[in-house]
């Protein structure tokens, strides 16, 4: 469904690539870390930074300053590796995004606009990142003119984005809520095999129990452990 989603993303043409770059971000990293709309809004631009040491597989490190699971609001970190696909890529995607919203003037902002749209196709995370010293909310407000605000978005924007973003791709709006991000990404990484210890480390839940309410499996065939039983 988010590729479906982001195939209709414009990021070619100004102003509508402005808007497009912050909720690709805002959709791929709610989904691949699991946030809560809350944790997603509330992140600021020096929580994300780029990891590509020799000791680890290249991923994007994300600072979660408060969370409902972090009650002594000690911070909490988790990765979201490069994506198999630059479409897909959550270190792609953020990265984009902090590059347009790290410059001011209209010219400057189109210019990198451009860049960005050449390298669409490639993955691009491995480049220079923006300098995120100034440590402004990550997610903010775009105009129609393409002008970046300065506030925050608000929790319920989360979910506003993206039931419009899933209408525009031709998907029912009602059957999405900005949960259907973190709900979502638990109920396919149990499709795809992820342990539920793994899902656990990406979601912060506390209680495997918790973390099995949020399996939503259409097919009733899915993951079915009679098919493991030998019969």
């Amino acid at each position: 469904m988010l590729r479906t989603t982001l195939s209709h993303f414009d990021f070619r043409h100004w102003p509508r690539s402005v808007a497009a770059r912050r909720d690709a971000a805002l959709l791929l990293l709610g989904f691949a870390g699991a946030l809560r709309r809350s944790e997603l809004v509330g992140l600021r631009t020096g929580d994300v930074s780029f990891q590509a040491g020799a000791d680890s597989e290249p991923h994007l490190r994300v600072v979660i300053r408060a969370s409902k699971t972090d009650q002594f609001g000690d911070g909490e970190v988790i990765a979201v590796p490069v994506g198999q696909h630059p479409l897909t890529c959550v270190p792609c995607a953020v990265r984009a995004w902090l590059v347009l919203s790290s410059i001011e003037g209209r010219p400057q902002t189109m210019a990198a606009a451009r860049n960005l749209s050449a390298v669409s196709n490639t993955h691009h995370c491995d480049q220079p990142w923006p300098d995120s010293q100034a440590d402004q909310p990550l997610l903010r407000r775009v105009y129609r003119s393409g002008a970046i605000g300065d506030g925050v978005l608000s929790g319920s924007s989360v979910g506003a984005v993206l039931e419009r973003r899933m209408s525009a791709a031709g998907m029912d709006p009602e059957r999405f809520s900005a949960h259907s991000l973190r709900a979502g990404f638990v109920t396919t990484a149990d499709a795809g095999g992820a342990l539920l210890t793994a899902i656990m480390r990406q979601t912060r839940h506390r209680k495997p129990e918790t973390v099995v309410r949020y399996i939503r499996h259409a097919n009733p065939m899915a993951g079915n452990a009679v098919k493991s039983v030998g019969l």
